[in-house]
């Protein structure tokens, strides 16, 4: 028995190993096909990842060009900005130095140019004191030859000092006439000086009552404004006033509403309680008919089992 046993399996496994041949090949194929599956997915998904990696370095990598650029043009405006800076605090160091400077030499001058007119009205001074004592001199000797030839000579001049005389009274007269027309003159510039003063006063007081007037323009400008300013201030308030009493009144009506629906509330229960007692006490004091008729279990049946009649 065993024997013949052992006979059908081996016959059974002979007739399966083709079976199980193909199966094998089968599976091998469904497991390479499985890998090779796997592997292109792996190396599909690799393959995203590098490209991603790539991508990011290369933005990245663009990032930071930029990000270089911007602080390469950030410390070179900041480097251009200390150097303005620099160049400006210079520029007001050498304009300091160049008005001290020039404050100098303006000094210097000037004490030289006092120096040189001092000098100069000192020489004047020495010049015209030399001059006058020269004049002074020379008409003293030219009196003294005049004398000394009149007295050499020994002739009565009377008529010539008639002329002198004449000539003399002329000239005073001149004179005379010179100084009534300087009078005149210092009279008239004197007179055009006061009516200068008066049409200054005059074109002074028209200017103080135009700036009176234009004050009080201004003065009443400011009260109309602050007028019309609290005018808006008061209408401001009593539009504030308006809506405040609007809404108080606002809200007591709506607490008043509320009242009345709390009271309607309050009258509808009350009205639904005394009701209910009513109606409970005309249900006691009233036996309804449905109340008093008998009910499912009120009625004794029979039973079933007997066939004669019915069951009522």
């Amino acid at each position: 028995h065993f024997e013949k046993e052992r006979h059908h399996k081996i016959a059974l496994v002979c007739s399966q190993e083709d079976h199980c041949i193909i199966e094998l090949k089968r599976r091998l194929h469904k497991q390479r096909m499985y890998n090779s599956t796997l592997s292109a997915g792996f190396k599909t998904n690799l393959e995203r990842e590098e490209a991603f990696l790539r991508r990011m370095q290369r933005k990245r990598a663009k990032y930071e060009s930029v990000l270089e650029e911007e602080n390469y043009r950030i410390l070179e405006d900041q480097s251009e900005a200390m150097a303005k800076l620099a160049a400006m605090k210079n520029r007001y160091a050498r304009i300091d130095r160049m008005k001290a400077a020039l404050q100098e030499v303006r000094r210097s001058k000037g004490k030289e140019k006092q120096e040189r007119i001092a000098k100069h009205v000192a020489k004047q001074e020495q010049l015209f004191n030399e001059h006058r004592e020269a004049l002074i001199q020379a008409r003293k000797e030219k009196d003294e030859r005049v004398k000394q030839h009149l007295d050499s000579m020994g002739k009565d001049y009377t008529a010539r000092r008639e002329h002198e005389a004449k000539v003399q009274a002329a000239i005073e007269e001149r004179h005379e006439a010179q100084k009534a027309r300087n009078a005149a003159a210092r009279q008239k510039l004197v007179q055009g000086l006061r009516d200068k003063a008066l049409h200054i006063e005059e074109q002074l007081a028209a200017k103080d009552e135009r700036m009176e007037q234009e004050r009080r323009l201004r003065k009443i400008k400011n009260e109309n404004k602050a007028m019309k300013a609290a005018r808006i201030r008061k209408a401001k308030l009593y539009q504030r006033q308006k809506i405040i009493h609007k809404l108080n009144d606002d809200w007591a009506r709506m607490e008043l509403i509320k009242e009345f629906k709390e009271a309607v509330e309050e009258e509808r229960r009350n009205i639904r309680r005394l009701s209910k007692i009513r109606n409970d006490e005309w249900r006691k004091n009233h036996v309804v008919e449905r109340d008093i008729t008998p009910g499912a279990g009120h009625y004794d049946l029979k039973s079933t089992l007997k066939s004669d009649g019915g069951t009522w």
